[in-house]
C-alpha cells in the first residue's frame, strides 16, 4: 500500500478540515455566515480526500495489469523442423 503513504500528508489534512466543518455545524446550526464557512470547509476536506482516493484507484489498477501480465499463455513451438534452423551466414568473405 504505498500509495496510502505517498498521500499522507492529503489524508491527514482532508480529514482534519472533515472535521473541523463537521463540528462548526454541530456547534452554530444556525443559518448564516458560520453555515456558510463549514460548508466550504466540508467541501474542502472531500476536495483534499480525492487525493488519497485517486491513489488507491492507481494502485488498484497496477495490481490487476500485473495481475493479466503474469497470466499470458508462453508460446509453444509448431514442432516443424524448420522453425528453429540456424541462421548461415559466410563471415569469411
Amino acid at each position: 500500500m504505498g500509495a496510502i503513504s505517498s498521500v499522507q500528508t492529503e489524508t491527514v489534512i482532508g480529514l482534519l478540515i472533515l472535521a473541523l466543518g463537521g463540528v462548526s455545524f454541530l456547534l452554530l446550526p444556525g443559518m448564516g455566515l458560520h453555515f456558510m464557512l463549514g460548508t466550504v470547509m466540508v467541501l474542502k476536506g472531500f476536495e483534499y480526500l480525492a487525493a488519497p482516493a485517486m491513489a488507491l484507484l492507481a494502485e488498484h489498477e497496477l495490481q490487476k495489469s500485473r495481475e493479466a501480465e503474469r497470466f499470458v499463455a508462453k508460446p509453444v513451438p509448431s514442432g516443424s523442423p524448420s522453425q528453429y534452423q540456424p541462421i548461415k551466414r559466410n563471415i569469411t568473405k
